[in-house]
């Protein structure tokens, strides 16, 4: 069921028009096949139960894609640049989303509570590593499949 089922069929008013006499001819407009429903979404419930079962790597960007709705594209290119713990926001920059504009995005107190643990861990790595790590989720290349099943 479309928006569009409530309004009426635009396509019945030339039908209505010739059979009153108001006009002389109908052309025949064939309709286009109504898209699927989109597919692929998951509740929160279902998104626990997936979460508990990844690695600790992918559990805070798939929470991040689940909660903000942003494609598991989009997270991963995400650096600590883009995140701003003191008003609780994550951007993306203009040209890394579906539309090419840019988006911020105000963090849930779950989502903000993950997200700074991540920050933790990453300067934990750079302590370790003793080198920067700009990037918010290092540890995701070669973890795509894991992203998916979130």
């Amino acid at each position: 069921m479309s928006p569009h089922d409530d309004m009426g069929d635009p396509h019945d008013e030339p039908r209505l028009a010739h059979e009153h006499g108001k006009l002389q001819r109908v052309l025949l407009i064939k309709k286009l096949r109504e898209a699927d429903p989109r597919a692929g979404f998951v509740t929160r419930e279902q998104f626990a139960s997936i979460s508990k079962h990844l690695l600790l790597e992918p559990q805070v960007p798939a929470l991040v894609a689940f909660t903000l709705g942003w494609r598991k594209r989009e997270v991963p290119s995400l650096q600590r640049r883009h995140l701003d713990l003191q008003t609780g926001t994550l951007r993306l920059d203009p040209g890394k989303t579906k539309n090419r504009e840019g988006q911020v995005a105000y963090l849930p107190g779950e989502l903000k509570a993950a997200v700074a643990a991540q920050v933790d861990r990453v300067k934990e790595m750079e302590r370790k590593a003793e080198r920067i790590i700009g990037w918010l989720f290092p540890h995701l290349e070669g973890l795509e499949g894991q992203l998916d099943a979130a």
